[in-house]
């Protein structure tokens, strides 16, 4: 009888070690990727972000105001952000609307010089196969925004509509930044997505 117990005590140590070994290094060898904005507004609210970096090594880059200057630092490999472009398992862009707002008039020259730079960035995002673009763009910019769409298309990269939150429960009120729970729904579909990638 007390061999048997010693035999189940052993087996039961080696698998909660296994386990522990698992959550300790194996699940860490995975690399998260944030570029841009966390579509929270500076509320203290935890992010799509904050959801997806648990359990893997996370890396953000936002050192960047326009799209031309993310360009060009990637283009630079401003801290080292080429290393993480190609060694992330998988990588979430979100732009801010910033560089828009900026003009009181969009012109035609404007609207391209800005989906030109979309288009290069995402020419350089495409070498990571796993990238995930959150338009934070409202319906005020529906032509960009199905332009957009077609070029992450194009590239493969998986766009995600940030207007289809269409219900108020998932923002922040009287504000256009997402709640705690919109941001929850944002990362069960990148999560969704991401089960679905080779491991």
């Amino acid at each position: 009888m007390k061999r048997r117990y010693k035999l189940f005590l052993i087996i039961f140590i080696s698998f909660i070690l296994i386990i522990i070994i698992y959550f300790l290094f194996l699940k860490k060898d995975k690399l998260y990727l944030s570029i841009g904005y966390s579509l929270n507004g500076n509320f203290n609210t935890y992010t799509y972000i904050d959801y997806l970096k648990k359990d893997v090594n996370y890396y953000n880059f936002d050192n960047f105001n326009t799209i031309d200057e993310l360009n060009e630092k990637i283009k630079s490999n401003y801290g080292n952000i080429n290393y993480y472009i190609n060694k992330a398992y998988y990588i979430t862009l979100c732009l801010d609307s910033y560089e828009l707002n900026n003009y009181e008039l969009l012109d035609d020259n404007i609207i391209n010089d800005y989906l030109n730079n979309i288009e290069l960035l995402f020419k350089v995002l495409s070498k990571n196969r796993n990238v995930f673009f959150i338009n934070s763009l409202n319906e005020d910019y529906i032509y960009i925004n199905e332009k957009i769409k077609d070029i992450a298309s194009s590239y493969k990269i998986y766009y995600i509509d940030y207007n289809f939150f269409k219900s108020e429960l998932y923002y922040v009120q009287n504000s256009a930044y997402l709640s705690q729970k919109g941001h929850k729904k944002l990362s069960n579909l990148i999560k969704s997505r991401i089960s679905l990638l080779p491991r």
